[in-house]
């Protein structure tokens, strides 16, 4: 049983991921949430982007690419897919993390709190300092 002052943190997603789809109730819970951004360096989002991605081959990228094709620049697509090829894999996360990401989730302004990310424990405390003092929660 949840209870009113439990709090769930979950990244912002449009409502489809993949070929899944978050559960309409959930999706609307999200959408009324409050919104708090976490501001990371672009160097440690390359760096975790290529650590997790590391070992994708070059179809699932190319159906990757494929899909976002008609939401980034041609000039940039064709950059990151040249990085790709030439694995230079840093700058081809780099490219698709500023050109394409973060025009996509930028588009929401409606945060009700911003965290420029320093180290994880800081920006942990920042976020259970914001929920303690949420009375709306």
């Amino acid at each position: 049983r949840v209870k009113k002052h439990d709090v769930t943190l979950i990244e912002g997603e449009s409502k489809k991921i993949g070929k899944l789809q978050i559960p309409c109730k959930l999706y609307e819970k999200m959408l009324k949430a409050p919104r708090i951004w976490i501001e990371t360096p672009l160097e440690h989002r390359v760096q975790r982007i290529v650590k997790e991605y590391r070992s994708i081959d070059k179809d699932f990228f190319e159906k990757a690419i494929k899909k976002i094709t008609p939401y980034i620049k041609k000039e940039y697509l064709e950059e990151a897919k040249k990085s790709f090829y030439e694995n230079d894999f840093q700058r081809c996360a780099a490219i698709l993390l500023e050109k394409y990401y973060d025009k996509v989730y930028k588009k929401r302004d409606n945060y009700v709190l911003s965290i420029k990310f320093d180290n994880i424990e800081k920006v942990l405390k920042e976020i259970k300092e914001f929920i303690l003092t949420r009375t709306s929660l």
